[in-house]
């Protein structure tokens, strides 16, 4: 039977490594960020993440927390949206008005 070298082994083993952490590690993308493609390049407003917040609230609650949410962390949000069970009959006319 043939045997192979332990030294070529452990080279094989480093090198699939190394190839596996550059490619899964966020070095490469950062750099490829940089880059222009020709005559493109990458808006930076892509490269930042937009987050969407469902705040969701149960109609007795809905006005109270939604001045809380908007006085507190909502702005944070890109966009966001609040879901309530709509209950005309329960809900007054101030939290219709402002849904």
């Amino acid at each position: 039977t043939r045997s192979v070298p332990t030294p070529l082994v452990i080279t094989c083993l480093i090198l699939i490594t190394i190839f596996y952490v550059v490619i899964h590690s966020n070095v490469s993308y950062v750099e490829f960020q940089n880059i222009k493609l020709g005559n493109v390049t990458i808006h930076p407003e892509l490269l930042s993440p937009r987050i969407l917040c469902l705040i969701v609230t149960a109609p007795k609650y809905f006005l109270d927390r939604v001045k809380a949410v908007n006085a507190t962390w909502g702005p944070r949000c890109n966009r966001y949206f609040f879901i309530t069970e709509y209950i005309p009959q329960n809900m007054t006319l101030q939290q219709i008005n402002f849904a």
